[in-house]
């Protein structure tokens, strides 16, 4: 199943910017917040994006990311 439109969106507000929330990510792409939560959770699900929360557990337990 291709990407939407938004989730194009998305993922190129993520490539140019320094994101720290969803609320800065909506700003910068131009989507609602909870539309912005919808395609976040789809890409995570595609592996196209990586979950900070889970790269820095990984890191705590001593697993390589790389």
């Amino acid at each position: 199943m291709p990407i939407s439109t938004k989730g194009l969106f998305v993922l190129d507000a993520l490539d140019d910017h320094e994101i720290t929330n969803q609320r800065q990510l909506s700003e910068r792409s131009g989507i609602s917040l909870g539309h912005v939560n919808y395609v976040l959770k789809d890409l995570l699900k595609r592996g196209l994006v990586r979950s900070i929360i889970f790269i820095k557990a990984l890191i705590k337990k001593g697993i390589s990311i790389c």
